[in-house]
């Protein structure tokens, strides 16, 4: 019996893979169904206006039900990494509930490791490096608005896409 996956990476590489799991594979290739990953897990997304000013999005522990609150009306990209953000949470910090700000400046209490470990799963669960090292081998970056129709392919914003390559060292060149 292998090891549990610890890291971001790891977990979101076995959510993916996971054939006997409760995701069974199902999920191939951008975007992910974040949503439907979260129903599979037990939690339920609902969306609220009313969340104090600056809270994208917020996970609830329950006995049984989890609950992940995220602001409406958002962009669906937005949204989408509100979700995996907090699905990070879920995974990564199993005995705490966190609330998602958004404009988390370095230095504040946003943007300390918790939140960091949260946005890097988000980015690993919505962009896999396999599947977008494979988008740009595909000679997706060979127009001038590639960068455009990657992000658009995973379902994810501009700078979410533009984070992700970076912390994986990858160019469209």
């Amino acid at each position: 019996m292998g090891r549990k996956p610890r890291t971001a990476e790891e977990i979101v590489d076995h959510l993916l893979n996971d054939r006997t799991g409760r995701l069974g594979g199902t999920v191939t290739g951008p975007p992910v169904d974040v949503y439907g990953i979260a129903a599979s897990l037990g939690v339920e997304v609902v969306t609220r206006t009313d969340l104090p000013p600056g809270v994208e999005a917020e996970l609830l522990r329950g006995t049984r039900v989890h609950l992940i609150v995220v602001r409406s009306p958002c962009q669906p990209a937005r949204a989408r990494f509100s979700v995996a953000h907090e699905l990070g949470h879920l995974f990564l910090h199993p005995d705490e509930d966190f609330v998602f700000q958004q404009g988390q400046p370095t230095g504040c209490r946003y943007a300390e490791r918790p939140e960091l470990e949260a946005n890097h799963f988000a980015a690993a669960l919505l962009m896999p490096e396999d599947w977008l090292r494979a988008a740009i081998g595909e000679g997706m970056s060979d127009a001038g608005v590639s960068f455009t129709r990657i992000a658009q392919r995973f379902g994810v914003s501009r700078q979410a896409l533009r984070r992700r390559l970076a912390a994986l060292a990858l160019t469209l060149d």
